[in-house]
């Protein structure tokens, strides 16, 4: 790649852990190994690594780094992270304010589970939820009033009844409360989210 020069690349599982490669980190510096970090990808790992190598002048690059502080604390806390990913969650605030614009919507209700897609990225649904919510809170202030809420679903939670009686009572305009849910209800909802499972 560049003459003269030799790359040794050296890499450890970040387990999308804080502790494990905050250690790892910690050992490269000290046996002074280490020029660039490339990665970690997960948040929670990349957080304690950008906060200190900071103070040791050393960058990262990471195709991670998802959560809305990497971008809202980009210059006073991470100022040596290169996001180098396809897409950051608060890029995705403007596709909900254009579509917001566009059909002169004033409110938006988001659902969400934490643990929701963890296979990919741990908290991945949370930090996008977080990203959409605090973006539009925050373009809200010079636009039109909007009214920005989300709902956090845990695993036992009642989804019919919450689209039924949050959404349609309180978000929709609907009147009545609604204490259950029969599958021709549910089937009046589409394809039958009684049985969904999210």
């Amino acid at each position: 790649m560049l003459p003269h020069h030799q790359f040794n690349v050296q890499y450890e599982d970040s387990k999308c852990d804080e502790r494990i490669p905050m250690n790892a980190a910690i050992n490269y510096y000290i046996q002074k190994k280490v020029d660039i970090f490339l990665g970690p990808v997960c948040d929670y790992s990349v957080a304690p690594i950008i906060r200190q190598t900071t103070f040791w002048n050393i960058p990262m690059i990471s195709i991670g780094a998802n959560a809305r502080d990497f971008i809202t604390k980009r210059k006073s806390m991470y100022p040596l992270l290169t996001r180098v990913g396809p897409i950051h969650h608060s890029s995705m605030v403007d596709f909900f304010v254009k579509q917001m614009e566009l059909r002169d919507w004033t409110k938006i209700k988001l659902f969400y589970s934490r643990s929701g897609q963890d296979d990919l990225v741990i908290d991945f649904c949370h930090f996008t939820t977080e990203s959409i919510v605090y973006g539009l809170k925050q373009t809200a202030g010079s636009k039109k009033t909007l009214d920005v809420s989300f709902t956090k679903l845990e695993p036992n939670s009642d989804l019919s009844k919450i689209l039924l009686n949050d959404v349609s009572r309180d978000w929709a305009g609907g009147e009545k409360e609604l204490t259950s849910t029969t599958d021709s209800q549910c089937s009046s909802l589409g394809e039958n989210p009684c049985n969904k499972v999210f």
